[in-house]
């Protein structure tokens, strides 16, 4: 999205004149959504303009929830405003944040931060309102490729008959379902100037298998 057009969307979104945005810049990372770094009046923002096509994958309302629920016990990034149908999403820019990288989390005092954080989520007393439906998800995405690149299906044909197998000895485990993010991956996770860990990204996130 060009500039002209992100501060057209602002603009309407925070109603705010567009005189008042101060800096703008896209935001490096990001696979399948854009996100900027925007300043207004001061305050700092993170914009993200979701993907084409994510609709598909993404309910946006769970996602809002849990955007919701992060933020209520501290680990989410204080949300300003989202937009179900778009997906588009403000948070407050978190001052002096990085991302953290692989070998920053496996040092043993980070690493330690990363444990406390998943505790709060995990063992936090409220649920979730929605479920991750792990094989249900993997069948919806399987569809999709079907309507698109129906030959892709046939190359991993025979990893599905080992996934089906692996289903069939996860169903007859007794597993406690909690709070969940789902997609913990280290640039996923942020620290702030104070050493504070956050959780940014809570698409996936829902009842599930800490495990």
């Amino acid at each position: 999205m060009d500039k002209k057009l992100m501060s057209s969307l602002i603009e309407n979104t925070l109603n705010i004149p567009i005189s008042s945005i101060e800096d703008m810049r896209r935001t490096p990372g990001g696979m399948t959504n854009d996100s900027y770094f925007v300043t207004v009046n001061g305050e700092k923002y993170v914009v993200r303009i979701a993907g084409k096509g994510t609709d598909e994958l993404i309910d946006r309302q769970s996602e809002m929830n849990n955007l919701i629920y992060g933020t209520e016990i501290g680990i989410n990034p204080e949300l300003i405003y989202f937009d179900i149908e778009s997906g588009l999403k403000i948070t407050r820019k978190l001052e002096s944040s990085k991302a953290l990288t692989p070998e920053l989390a496996r040092e043993g005092q980070i690493m330690q931060k990363i444990i406390n954080l998943f505790q709060r989520l995990h063992y936090s007393k409220k649920p979730m309102t929605n479920r991750f439906d792990l094989f249900g998800l993997m069948g919806h995405y399987e569809n999709l490729v079907q309507e698109v690149q129906p030959f892709m299906m046939e190359k991993i044909a025979h990893m599905k008959e080992h996934i089906l197998a692996l289903k069939k000895v996860y169903e007859t485990m007794e597993v406690i379902e909690v709070p969940c993010h789902i997609d913990t991956v280290p640039a996923n996770i942020l620290v702030d100037k104070k050493d504070q860990l956050y959780l940014i990204d809570w698409e996936y996130s829902g009842m599930f298998d800490p495990m």
